[in-house]
C-alpha cells in the first residue's frame, strides 16, 4: 500500500497516529490538495498523519484491512500511541473493515461519507428489522468484508472498549440509505450532515466539523 508520511515533529512521535484512506475516485494527494494536512495543523491537534492508498482492489480482494494494518500500522505506530482512522466514501468502509478484523487499540474512527456496501448485505439487515435482529441469525460459512463490518457495528455498543465513532454526510448524499443505518448507532453529538451530496467540497466541510470537536486532542468541545 503506497503511503506518504506527514509527522507533526519530525524525528519523534506525537501522541496520536491517524491513517486517512481516500474514496474510490481519488488518489492519497488529494487529501493535500483539498486542505485536509493544512486544516488538521491549525487546530494543533498532535498526530502524525499517514495518507495511504484506498486501492478499491484491495477492497474487492477483500485484502484491505490486512494491507492497512501491516503496510501502514504496524511499522508505525508507537508504543502509547493513540490511533485514529479517518475515510472518505469507500476510504471509511476500509477503515470499518480493518476495524472489524483488528479491533484492539483502536481509539476513534471518523465516517466522511461512507460507502455502507452493497444491497446484499443492506437487504437483509432491513428485511430483519434491525441490525441486532439481523446479526443475531447464523452467520454465513465465508464472510466477506461487508459482512463484518456491519456484525462490528452491531456489537459496537456492547464492547468493553468500543472506539469513538464520528459520521459525517451530505443531506443528498447517494449512499444516504445506508448510511443513515450506521448514523443511528451513534450520540447525536457525533452524527453530522451538511447541505450537497457526495463530493470533496462537502467532505471538506465535515472534516472541518470533525476537526472542531478536537477529538484528535483526546478531548471533545
Amino acid at each position: 500500500m503506497r503511503t506518504l508520511d506527514f509527522p507533526a515533529h519530525p524525528g519523534r512521535s506525537a501522541p496520536t497516529l491517524l491513517v486517512l484512506l481516500q474514496g474510490a475516485y481519488s488518489a492519497p494527494e488529494d487529501f493535500i490538495h483539498h486542505g485536509f494536512i493544512d486544516a488538521l495543523r491549525q487546530t494543533g491537534a498532535p498526530a502524525d498523519v499517514v495518507l495511504a492508498d484506498n486501492d478499491p482492489r484491495y477492497v474487492s480482494e477483500g485484502c484491505v484491512a490486512m494491507r492497512v494494518e501491516e503496510d501502514v500500522i504496524q511499522p508505525r505506530r508507537q508504543a502509547g500511541q493513540r490511533l485514529w482512522l479517518a475515510g472518505i466514501s469507500l476510504g471509511a468502509f476500509s477503515a470499518l473493515a480493518w476495524a472489524s478484523q483488528y479491533p484492539a487499540g483502536i481509539d476513534g474512527i471518523c465516517l466522511i461519507a461512507p460507502y455502507p456496501g452493497t444491497q446484499e448485505v443492506l437487504r437483509p439487515i432491513r428485511e430483519a428489522g434491525s441490525l441486532a435482529a439481523w446479526a443475531a441469525q447464523p452467520r454465513p460459512a465465508n464472510e466477506d468484508d461487508e459482512h463484518r463490518v456491519w456484525r462490528w457495528l452491531a456489537d459496537w455498543h456492547g464492547r468493553r472498549h468500543s472506539p469513538t465513532l464520528w459520521f459525517g454526510t451530505g443531506e443528498t448524499d447517494r449512499f444516504r440509505a445506508g448510511q443513515d443505518q450506521i448514523a443511528a448507532l451513534l450520540p447525536p453529538t457525533h452524527v453530522h450532515t451538511v447541505a450537497g451530496g457526495h463530493d470533496w467540497p462537502q467532505w471538506c466541510a465535515l472534516w472541518q466539523g470533525f476537526l472542531a470537536q478536537n477529538l484528535l486532542h483526546g478531548t471533545e468541545s
